[in-house]
């Protein structure tokens, strides 16, 4: 059973592998008389490593299904659940979790020993006005308070612990804003005080690329639930894979945690001016997030983009079709300039970059020279690949193009500057880049304003705060992580605006991004104090250092 991307930016659905689930599952439920709780069941990948735990601990399956409970607002999860479970014995609830209460379950004695499970990963923005307010209710109802932005799996992850007995588990698959959005802090203080130990993991491997994202997986554990004289220790480590996370888990259970613990990560600036100038122009009514905008998503997932994103050789050498030809960004450093026209497009496929989808999703039969390229696919990478054994099982392996087209893109990774770039072209882009969607009633005027915006000390300043590090010295937004960075968006007049963009277009295509980002600071500077002019030439020294923090030194501009 299938999702589009809608049903999953609704749902926020992104099921969880089998091995991860085993793994926190193992260590979650520890006797055979533990109940378990999975507050958002989905595709029952926890509620069937409940099944195989208890059978492993000696729980028959008989009385297995008994031990477990769980909630959620999809229809599909039933289907799947009755599947595993063919009688469920009224232990789930069709219901939204956070309007739930422990006596919304059959009697459980003081509570569950286990909540364990992949909460649903939607963003304050896209929730519904009925979910912000049973979520904050049901927070309410602890005392506790998240702030205006905080997303959905942070609520499901709060209103767990009220479901806890003494002494019981929580283990979670969260996703990266669980260390570096604004509430992150509230939330992992929230748990320190009502367990005596928790494990914060930041798994690099990607979990989730099949559902169409590469978001990093932040693995959650807390263990003995004791709120009322907890103070617990918080321990953060970054670990490479599921085996080192699988040692790792067992070595902190024993507490004998061989990697050293770090600090929850944070960056900041280190003069007080400018502290105080970017927590003044942040606090602007006029300074919007960049998911405010636009909405972000990773580009296409084709499972090989070698063999699908050709070049134009290779395209003529197979013969294949031009009926079956989309073209596609797949480099950010493809987009020269701040707007990616035909004619840059044209050019990338002339000088024989990657840049023709072969493009299934255009004809509803395969055959000749088509079924000939797609028959040279080894067969054994299909079956050992879970990206096209999902699609396999519709008979559409190799159709992939969602043919959502974005307004801009974003780049994933990058290491001299971060901006956007507009898609005069009207291409997609494969999952090396982010694609920008406009949110709605934001308008043509808007979008090129952020596109200058961006450009800006101060949003650079803001991207590499919430950004991190990758390799050497690159510096990466996920999407949960690109939504945050900051713009400044005065009521410029649209004629200035295209001007300055022209300018800017110009700059960049013959690679002065430094002189691009003093017309876009000069530019925004012009709708601001004189006090506020001259604070912010101290933006330029923070900028560096925050720049050379993840920077080699032996790659730093001399």
């Amino acid at each position: 059973m299938t999702r589009n991307i809608s049903e999953k930016k609704q749902y926020g659905v992104f099921y969880t592998p089998k091995r991860v689930a085993d793994i926190l599952c193992g260590w979650a439920i520890q006797t055979a008389s533990d109940r378990v709780l999975e507050p958002s069941f989905g595709g029952c990948d926890f509620l069937g490593a409940s099944l195989s735990r208890f059978r492993e601990i000696g729980v028959t399956d008989n009385t297995a299904p008994e031990r477990i409970y769980g909630c959620d607002i999809d229809e599909n999860a039933f289907k799947f659940l009755r599947e595993i479970i063919p009688n469920a014995n009224g232990h789930f609830r069709k219901a939204d979790f956070l309007a739930l209460t422990l006596s919304s379950f059959p009697p459980v004695e003081n509570g569950f020993d286990v909540v364990v499970g992949n909460p649903p990963y939607v963003s304050h923005h896209n929730m519904t006005e009925s979910q912000k307010t049973t979520a904050v209710q049901a927070l309410k109802a602890q005392e506790m308070f998240l702030g205006g932005r905080a997303s959905l799996w942070a609520y499901f992850v709060l209103h767990s612990t009220s479901f806890l007995k003494s002494g019981g588990r929580m283990a979670w698959v969260l996703p990266s804003s669980f260390l570096y959005a604004d509430y992150a802090s509230t939330v992992q203080e929230a748990l320190s005080k009502k367990f005596k130990k928790c494990l914060i993991i930041n798994l690099h491997e990607r979990l989730f690329l099949e559902s169409g994202t590469e978001e990093i997986s932040i693995i959650t554990l807390c263990d003995d639930f004791s709120p009322d004289k907890a103070n617990g220790q918080i321990d953060f480590v970054s670990i490479s894979d599921l085996n080192e996370m699988e040692r790792v888990i067992k070595d902190w259970d024993k507490n004998n945690l061989l990697i050293p613990s770090q600090k929850s990560p944070k960056k900041s600036l280190r003069n007080t001016t400018a502290q105080d100038l970017y927590s003044i122009l942040a606090s602007q009514p006029e300074t919007l997030l960049l998911g405010d905008l636009f909405d972000i998503q990773i580009g296409i997932v084709s499972g090989a983009n070698s063999f699908f994103i050709l070049n134009k050789l290779i395209w003529e050498k197979h013969s294949l079709p031009d009926v079956l030809k989309s073209h596609v960004l797949t480099k950010f450093r493809f987009a020269k300039g701040l707007m990616l026209t035909n004619d840059d497009v044209e050019t990338l496929e002339k000088i024989g970059e990657s840049c023709l989808l072969l493009d299934t999703t255009k004809t509803d039969v395969i055959e000749g020279v088509v079924a000939d390229y797609l028959a040279t696919f080894p067969a054994e990478k299909i079956a050992m690949t879970t990206t096209f054994q999902r699609r396999e099982r519709s008979g559409i392996w190799h159709r992939f193009n969602d043919n959502r087209i974005p307004d801009a893109f974003f780049p994933y990774m990058q290491n001299i500057g971060t901006w956007i770039v507009l898609n005069k072209a009207r291409i997609n882009s494969s999952n090396s880049i982010h694609r920008l969607y406009r949110q709605e009633n934001v308008d043509d005027r808007q979008i090129k304003l952020a596109a200058i915006s961006i450009l800006s000390t101060f949003s650079q300043i803001s991207s590499e705060i919430e950004g991190r590090t990758y390799g050497a010295g690159v510096l990466k937004h996920e999407p949960s992580e690109a939504i945050k960075i900051r713009l400044l968006m005065p009521n410029a007049d649209s004629e200035t605006i295209d001007q300055t963009i022209s300018t800017i277009d110009t700059l960049l295509r013959q690679n002065l991004f430094q002189r691009a980002r003093s017309i876009a600071d000069n530019f925004l500077l012009s709708f601001y104090s004189q006090e506020i002019k001259n604070s912010y030439a101290y933006f330029e020294q923070e900028l560096l250092n925050l720049q050379n923090k993840r920077t080699p030194l032996k790659k730093r501009k001399q």
